[in-house]
């Protein structure tokens, strides 16, 4: 994965860098001093970064807006970075879920070091509900196996363990119903 373009809003002394395109192989800042060169080398090396009160560009709308109580500090943007995707990238993104193709990810980067991620034509949370929903599903499954295993041992053991068997009976009887009432599953108390 590597850096295709990045855009810095609000961020120090820029108040818009405009689009930037990264060159594959060598990128150089040349400017006067106290131009924004060492800014714009903070924005992308603060991208997993929370940012300090002193990034924000204090000439900016944004910075106006959020001391005038407008905004939150949250929802000032701060960098967007464009990667594009090598083909190991792209088996790796295929193996979370196999709508997740494609050759480019946009990251933006909020002030509290929020991110959120764009890939074109995608549903990031349409995607990521069907990956819980699947990972949710398989435990669910498994721990449904394991239930009915005691629930088995314990019909052929001592009447004593009648109220676990009631319990267990209970909790298999909404892991069947799942997904319906995953939020029941997870407020029910079966003891």
């Amino acid at each position: 994965m590597r850096v295709k373009e990045f855009h810095i809003k609000n961020f120090r002394s820029i108040l818009d860098s405009g689009v930037i395109s990264a060159d594959y192989y060598l990128n150089t800042f040349i400017g006067a001093n106290e131009s924004g060169k060492t800014s714009v080398l903070k924005a992308l090396n603060n991208l997993s970064f929370t940012h300090d009160e002193d990034d924000i560009c204090t000439f900016s709308e944004s910075w106006e807006n959020w001391q005038s109580n407008e905004i939150n500090k949250e929802d000032i943007d701060l960098i967007d970075i464009t990667f594009e995707l090598d083909e190991n990238d792209k088996k790796s993104f295929s193996k979370l879920h196999k709508e997740l193709v494609t050759d480019t990810i946009k990251v933006n980067n909020c002030f509290e070091g929020l991110f959120q991620i764009e890939i074109d034509g995608i549903n990031l949370d349409e995607i990521s509900s069907k990956i819980f929903e699947e990972r949710i599903s398989k435990k669910i499954n498994h721990i449904h196996k394991e239930l009915n295993k005691l629930l088995k041992f314990f019909r052929n053991n001592d009447e004593s363990f009648r109220n676990v068997e009631n319990a267990i009976t209970q909790i298999i009887l909404v892991l069947e119903e799942y997904p319906n009432n995953v939020e029941d599953i997870l407020e029910r108390n079966f003891f």
